[in-house]
């Protein structure tokens, strides 16, 4: 007689993606390709909900939250000055300063926190130099709350447009907008997009194509109520909701200033009168040389 047997089944495994591998070390502050830990992610608000990651500095290994050994920051992408004949060599000027004419850059809005901000990541990143910063009133064109990559992208790009009507005569245009929008780990977060054109790219015809664009580290935005809207629309009532969710450890004027000193030091945004070929240079992740319309 031939016995009979139930069928077994073997239990199924959850399929882990590659995917799914960088959005978790995304969200743990690792490096999303070779798990190196680049962020100290601290938890925040109510049970810990909330999350802020802060970029380290690890010698050799870690850059500004930047992973050396995936993203390494190419020595030739700084030009280094001629040789001058002796007889006519003049001092060094500090980096990104051709000369000792001040540089104007106009930021297209009146807003003390995010003028200072350009100002200070300025000032930190070129020593000795001379700088005037200004701001100025500008349009956005966006809705006081943007939401989305896009539309904080056109908003930043508006700005700096504004600013460039504003004052013709300046070297230097950037365009401020903070907006909210879900992340690749499915995280509702706030950041700040930041567009600027330079002179030296209009008068070489490029005009709006040789923009730049880059992010600041992003914070997550309480979805639980804790945090009351602002007026119109915005997701808070705050000037600055980034002091407050991380203790007073970075208000949101060091997120713009660490995206400008990160932008410069590995040459994704070039100071007027460098002629480095932009092109050439590799581009931190989330940062573009190309014009708007193909922005990403």
């Amino acid at each position: 007689m031939e016995a009979n047997f139930a069928p077994t089944y073997a239990p199924t495994l959850p399929v882990t993606t590659d995917a799914d591998v960088r959005a978790r070390r995304e969200k743990e502050g690792r490096c999303a390709d070779c798990g190196a830990q680049t962020h100290e992610v601290k938890r925040l608000g109510f049970r810990g909900k909330r999350r802020e990651k802060i970029p380290l500095d690890v010698e050799g290994e870690v850059r500004r939250g930047r992973c050396l050994r995936c993203h390494p920051i190419r020595i030739d992408a700084v030009a280094m000055p001629v040789a001058m004949p002796v007889a006519t060599a003049t001092p060094p000027q500090p980096l990104g300063f051709p000369s000792a004419r001040p540089i104007t850059v106009v930021v297209g809005t009146r807003s003390k926190i995010k003028v200072g901000a350009v100002t200070e990541a300025l000032s930190s990143s070129c020593p000795g130099g001379r700088i005037d910063v200004r701001g100025v009133d500008s349009s956005s064109g966006v809705p006081s709350q943007p939401r989305g990559r896009d539309e904080t992208r056109r908003g930043a790009a508006n700005r700096a447009l504004g600013a460039r009507r504003a004052a013709p005569a300046a070297d230097l245009w950037i365009g401020i907008q903070n907006g909210v929008y879900e992340n690749a780990s499915g995280v509702i977060v706030d950041a700040s997009c930041l567009v600027c054109y330079r002179a030296d790219d209009y008068k070489l015809g490029k005009g709006e194509e040789g923009s730049v664009c880059f992010w600041s580290d992003e914070l997550e935005v309480p979805t639980d109520g804790s945090m009351r809207p602002g007026p119109n629309g915005e997701w808070s009532y705050l000037k600055d909701p980034h002091a407050v969710l991380t203790g007073g450890a970075r208000p949101r004027h060091k997120f713009i200033s660490d995206a400008i000193c990160q932008a410069l030091e590995h040459g994704n945004l070039i100071l007027p009168g460098r002629s480095l070929d932009r092109h050439n240079l590799t581009l931190m992740e989330g940062c573009t040389h190309v014009g708007l319309k193909h922005a990403v």
